[in-house]
């Protein structure tokens, strides 16, 4: 049974897989047009473009160069171009995983902010290695912050660690009920 066809480009996806989505715009025809995606982050740049399926735009990134992506956080654009113009269609986020089954070892799965947290735990707790104390919280590295400092963004933090645990409880269909309010009427 083939693997159904999505149509847009998710908001997620793990290189390695076939990305593969059929879009029907109104005003383009894939007969007439050509539909490019451009994804960026700071130092990548990934290009692909669809083929026509009738009127629709198909697109189909083989497994073989999804597998070369790198992992992070992109924004995209999607125009159609012809012979004479460019159009831009739509704009906005995919984040790209990484593919764990062609991770061998030392693969460390934890957010920028979990890991600013764990490096500002351990200089609080006088376990940091020379690594850790050499890391950057905004434009300081951690041995030259104050003890005051490293608090104030060691609570920063974990606000935002709790916030992304937040989130993904929520992504996943499970309710935080710590942030609950009840309510009794008489």
């Amino acid at each position: 049974m083939a693997a159904p066809i999505g149509t847009a480009l998710p908001t997620t996806f793990t290189a390695g897989d076939t990305l593969k989505f059929q879009i029907t715009l109104d005003e383009y025809s894939a007969a007439d047009w050509t539909l490019y995606y451009v994804l960026v982050k700071s130092d990548t740049q990934i290009t692909f473009n669809s083929s026509a399926s009738g009127t629709a735009f198909l697109v189909n990134v083989a497994k073989a160069t999804t597998a070369n992506w790198s992992a992070g956080e992109y924004r995209f654009t999607a125009y159609v171009a012809d012979a004479t113009e460019r159009k831009t269609v739509d704009s906005g986020a995919i984040e790209i995983l990484t593919d764990i089954s062609q991770e061998s070892s030392g693969y460390d799965d934890r957010s920028h902010v979990k890991i600013v947290l764990d490096a500002l735990e351990s200089v609080i707790e006088g376990k940091a290695s020379s690594d850790t104390m050499m890391t950057k919280v905004g434009d300081r590295s951690l041995s030259r912050m104050s003890a005051s400092e490293i608090y104030d963004w060691y609570k920063t933090y974990q606000q935002l660690y709790e916030d992304e645990l937040r989130a993904e409880e929520l992504a996943n269909g499970k309710t935080n009920h710590k942030n609950s309010v009840y309510m009794r009427f008489k």
